[in-house]
């Protein structure tokens, strides 16, 4: 079951498996076997994924706010773009 909740939240973030690969460490090949069940995804890279999400979320929220708040688009796009970088490279 974990492997489907895998792979639709790296969906969600919308990477590819090979940008997945690129930020787990690890090959293409392997998030292929994590989201098919062939290979036991470790609990390091569930909490990372876990944790991209929740940024994903916020940066997604914090967007809406700006722009509610007259913020312009441009400049709510640019703070949503680098907190998600942010978000991703685990920082």
């Amino acid at each position: 079951m974990m492997h489907r909740i895998f792979a639709k939240g790296r969906k969600q973030l919308g990477l590819s498996q090979e940008l997945a690969a690129d930020l787990f460490g690890v090959s293409q090949s392997t998030i292929s076997r994590w989201e098919n069940g062939t290979l036991e995804i470790p609990e390091d890279a569930v909490n990372r994924l876990g944790e991209m999400l929740r940024g994903h979320a916020s940066a997604q929220a914090d967007f809406m706010d700006a722009l509610a708040n007259g913020v312009e688009m441009q400049d709510a796009l640019g703070t949503l773009i680098n907190s998600l970088r942010s978000t991703i490279a685990g920082k």
